[in-house]
């Protein structure tokens, strides 16, 4: 780990997930993305629409890493206010594991 939301695994298959939940802040039928990056450009990302005030929506998939690639997580919201992140690990995370 070179870094909270950076991953740098060994070479091979590699899984990846992230999940965002937004405990207050979102508005209804607004936008609200996660989206995993490689070498810090797009790799998969996933979109939906807010529920509610809050919500969840996470991303998975499969990766070929060179022992030099990295990975992260970045989400965004679109909001009338400020959207909350929920910080507990259950709920908010951004996670990988060779396969």
């Amino acid at each position: 780990m070179t870094r909270p939301a950076r991953w740098t695994p060994p070479p091979g298959r590699v899984r990846l997930s992230a999940t965002l939940y937004c405990s207050a802040g979102l508005s209804a039928g607004g936008v609200f993305e996660v989206h995993i990056r490689k070498n810090g450009a797009a790799y998969r990302g996933r979109t939906g629409i807010a529920p509610a005030a809050s919500g969840s929506i996470d991303i998975t998939c499969l990766a070929d890493a060179n022992g030099t690639d990295y990975f992260e997580a970045y989400a965004y919201v679109t909001t009338a206010s400020t959207a909350t992140a929920f910080g507990v690990a259950t709920y908010t995370h951004f996670q990988g594991e060779q396969i």
